[in-house]
């Protein structure tokens, strides 16, 4: 790549030393290059965040399991957290660390739970891009059953509220 360069690079013999054509053609070479890395660069930020939204996915899904297991119901993200104010018994140690129960965005996704009525025998969980198409193409969604899926579209992610819409594609082509 540098004897590429060099072909360009202004030379400072002679009278009029590289000229500002030179100097042109080294510009116009940076900005082939760049228009070449940039879309790539976004692609593998995409690639990340969504591969950081199934990862939470799959904790909380864990976790969910581990706490119905030991108290027949599912619980919020804060009792699962064991934060103050959780809504039932909170899990004893943590079964997820306190930065998941944040409602703010992570990784270019928001983040929710939603609890099935009474008694909570049912969940579903899920993970939207914060602006489709520049922090993330797909939407997430997990639940009660351990059914991950995704949606490409304007799909509804969660047909009765505590459990996947069953059009949604399962993740992993299964």
């Amino acid at each position: 790549m540098a004897y590429l360069f060099a072909l360009f690079v202004p030379r400072m013999t002679g009278a009029g030393g590289g000229g500002i054509v030179n100097l042109l053609l080294v510009v116009a070479l940076l900005g082939i290059i760049a228009a070449i890395a940039i879309p790539s660069l976004l692609r593998a930020r995409v690639a990340a965040n969504e591969s950081a939204a199934i990862s939470e996915i799959t904790t909380v899904v864990g976790a969910e399991a581990e706490y119905a297991r030991q108290h027949e119901r599912f619980a919020s993200i804060a009792c699962l957290a064991a934060l103050p104010g959780c809504d039932g018994v909170p899990a004893n140690p943590p079964l997820l660390p306190a930065e998941l129960a944040s409602d703010l965005p992570r990784h270019g996704y928001r983040h929710a739970l939603k609890l099935g009525a009474g008694n909570a025998t049912q969940f579903a969980y899920t993970a939207v891009p914060v602006t489709a198409g520049q922090t993330g193409r797909r939407s997430f969604c997990a639940d009660s059953s351990g059914r991950l899926a995704f949606s490409s579209g304007e799909e509804t992610l969660t047909g009765d509220g505590a459990s996947c819409n069953p059009t949604l594609a399962p993740l992993g082509g299964s």
